[in-house]
């Protein structure tokens, strides 16, 4: 029986290593694609969707910011509790629309949510308000 073919190993997770080379390969690449220019502005328009998703949250009072917006990442969770945040969330992914992480923060749940993804537009973040909102229901 050939060695690839062992069930028990995951292959799954198998890739180059990134090591300095290939780091550096990554980093031409984007740079490349993007040109410095192009990469600060993008990276200054992630930053600016979330802080719009962060005023969006810190307004409705179901909601709390866990943690101040960095970079393009912004966390929050409902005020509601622990498994109000969770229940949020499977919502939020089952539908399809969107798909959010979790993390903790000082001990707490929060969900993440990172649009500084490449076709990122206001229009995304719209729907995912929209999403966000319905999902939580109101008070």
């Amino acid at each position: 029986m050939s060695r690839y073919l062992d069930a028990g190993r995951d292959y799954s997770n198998w890739q180059l290593p990134l090591g300095r080379r290939f780091r550096a390969l990554k980093l031409w690449s984007v740079l490349r694609c993007y040109g410095a220019e192009g990469l600060a502005a993008h990276v200054e328009d992630g930053i600016h969707l979330a802080q719009q998703l962060a005023c969006r949250i810190a307004k409705d009072p179901r909601f709390e910011i866990a943690a101040p917006p960095q970079l393009g990442l912004l966390c929050f969770r409902l005020t509601a509790g622990e498994q109000a945040t969770h229940h949020l969330l499977d919502r939020i992914n089952t539908t399809g629309r969107a798909l959010l992480s979790s993390t903790r923060v000082h001990g707490r749940t929060a969900l993440r949510v990172a649009p500084g993804g490449h076709h990122t537009r206001p229009d995304d973040l719209e729907e995912l308000w929209s999403l966000i909102d319905d999902s939580a229901g109101h008070p």
